[in-house]
C-alpha cells in the first residue's frame, strides 16, 4: 500500500472516530464508511492487478487478507445500521489493527518483491 493510500484510509478512520465522538448522525457516519469501503476496493483492485501482472507468489494469501479487510469494513456498515456506537468503535479499532498488520506484513512483502523485480536491493 502506498503511503498516500494508507494516509487516506487513516484520515477516513479518523473522520469516523470524530463523528462518533461528536455524536453525528448515523447517515453521515455511514457515508464515510462507504467512502472507506470504496477507497479500499480501489486499492485492492490496483494491487491485485499488479500481483497478477508480476505473478506474485504470495498473491492468494494477500488477496484473502484483502477480502477480510473488505468484510471488516462491511461489518462497520452493519454496526452503524444497527445503531450500536459502542460496537462500531470496537470494530473500528479492530479494523485499524488489521490495516496496520496488513501494511506491516503483506504490503511490505509485496513492496519488497516489486523492488527486487526492478533490480532493487533488500533493505
Amino acid at each position: 500500500m502506498s503511503h498516500e493510500d494508507r494516509e487516506v484510509l487513516c484520515r477516513l478512520i479518523a473522520a469516523i472516530r470524530h463523528c462518533l465522538d461528536e455524536g453525528h448522525e448515523a447517515e453521515e457516519i455511514a457515508r464515510i464508511i462507504e467512502h472507506l469501503l470504496e477507497y479500499t476496493k480501489m486499492h485492492v483492485l490496483s494491487e491485485e492487478l499488479l500481483m497478477q501482472l508480476y505473478m506474485y507468489p504470495f498473491g492468494r494469501r494477500h488477496s484473502r487478507q484483502h477480502d477480510q479487510m473488505i468484510e471488516s469494513i462491511e461489518r462497520l456498515a452493519t454496526e452503524i445500521d444497527e445503531g450500536d456506537a459502542k460496537s462500531l468503535r470496537a470494530r473500528l479499532v479492530d479494523f485499524e489493527t488489521e490495516l496496520e498488520q496488513h501494511c506491516g506484513a503483506h504490503d511490505a512483502r509485496f513492496t519488497q518483491f516489486l523492488a527486487n523485480m526492478d533490480g532493487g536491493e533488500d533493505t
